[in-house]
């Protein structure tokens, strides 16, 4: 198989140099505009002979019967080097096979991208808008579905932020009109203990430092509950730290009159083997507590999926989204929350306790993925990176 690239100044010159070199018989696989021209990939001999060749060099012809006793095995040796050689060269056609695939796919996404931007111009651009703002692609899609074939240029912008809106579920209450036991869950880093004293902040505010209380059960890092305690020192509120599911269950029985019990738990990766451990302290107190996942909005939504997976034998209620002020865009996080409808308490933007933790409202959020402004130009996502990006997921109907 010969695979080439091509670039002239335009497709007439680079069809010429096709032709000249490669034969009349030469497939063009793909054409791309550059900034000095034109960019064409050709290939000859990539079907038939591709697998005639990987064929012959596999299962060779089986040689002639011959007339001459065989020769002893140690005087015609078959080495492990022929095996390997044979092995290399089938890997080879492998890879070749494989980098023509993509090839072909990325054309054909390329196709069918310009076909639907023919037919739906208006889908198009909001898919553009969409994808730079941040939304993963399957929820773009679903988002653009829904917007009526006939919409202007200036719908096309803002109806899919409307719809984002509307679809996120947000609790719209606080907490501490609720009062009772809740734990929160979440991996190292994304601020639990920070918005537990947030949180605990206005409980004490709202129902006085006797009927508020901290729980730690994080056993593992050094200093953790060190700066649970300097937060109940600073609240005047009672911490206790817990080492399994015993001690926590005697403790919540002892405090059923507390207007609040905070549990500030371990934070570990999806991955870390002790986060089982770290859930058999909550589990058998489910009945007794609510579950909120703690995600950070400054974390890819790869780590926030895996959070999401790592803590759903606890079942969530409801999530808080912290370290906004850190993120550069919420958009892919808001694509998390809307593809497993998962409630929203809380949003913290900050340090200070208790001020940086507000009841979200969806068009703030809106308002905060405009805000600040797009994770990528115009110019990096053109037609054949969007064609790309959304050839997994199918088209509106239509």
């Amino acid at each position: 198989m010969k695979i080439k690239r091509f670039i002239a100044a335009d497709m007439r010159m680079a069809m010429r140099a096709v032709r000249e070199e490669q034969g009349p018989d030469a497939v063009i696989l793909s054409t791309r505009n550059l900034d000095d021209g034109i960019e064409v990939i050709a290939a000859t001999d990539y079907d038939e002979a591709l697998v005639k060749e990987a064929a012959g060099r596999l299962f060779p012809a089986p040689a002639p019967a011959s007339r001459k006793p065989a020769r002893p095995s140690d005087d015609s040796p078959f080495t492990l080097d022929d095996t390997e050689a044979q092995g290399n060269e089938f890997i080879a056609v492998q890879r070749e096979l494989s980098d023509l695939r993509k090839i072909l796919e990325g054309q054909i996404a390329s196709l069918a991208w310009n076909e639907l931007g023919r037919r739906k111009p208006q889908h198009v651009q909001a898919l553009r808008e969409l994808s730079q703002h941040g939304i993963e692609p399957d929820i773009a899609m679903a988002l653009v579905d829904e917007l009526p074939p006939d919409m202007s240029a200036e719908q096309a912008r803002y109806l899919p932020l409307g719809l984002i809106s509307n679809r996120l579920l947000l609790s719209g209450r606080r907490l501490t009109d609720i009062g009772g036991v809740l734990a929160l869950v979440g991996n190292t880093g994304v601020g639990k203990t920070t918005t537990i004293a947030k949180l605990a902040a206005h409980f004490v505010l709202q129902h006085g430092a006797d009927g508020v209380a901290l729980i730690g059960t994080d056993n593992y890092r050094i200093g953790a509950g060190a700066q649970l305690g300097h937060y109940g020192k600073l609240l005047g509120v009672r911490v206790h730290h817990v080492h399994d599911a015993g001690q926590l269950q005697a403790l919540l029985q002892d405090m059923s009159g507390y207007a609040a019990v905070l549990i500030d738990t371990a934070g570990m990766s999806s991955t870390d083997p002790r986060l089982r451990d770290q859930m058999a302290i909550l589990e058998p107190s489910r009945h007794l507590l609510r579950t909120c996942l703690v995600l950070a909005a400054n974390t890819q939504a790869s780590a926030q999926e895996e959070a999401i997976h790592a803590y759903q034998p606890l079942h969530p209620a409801s999530c808080i989204l912290t370290k906004l002020d850190e993120s550069p865009s919420i958009g892919s996080t808001l694509s998390v929350l809307l593809r497993h409808r998962l409630p929203l308490d809380y949003i913290t933007q900050g340090q200070r306790v208790p001020e940086d933790i507000i009841v979200p409202q969806a068009h703030h959020l809106i308002h905060h993925t405009i805000r600040r402004g797009k994770v990528a130009a115009p110019s990096e996502l053109d037609d054949l990176k969007l064609a790309d990006r959304y050839r997994l997921h199918s088209h509106p109907a239509g």
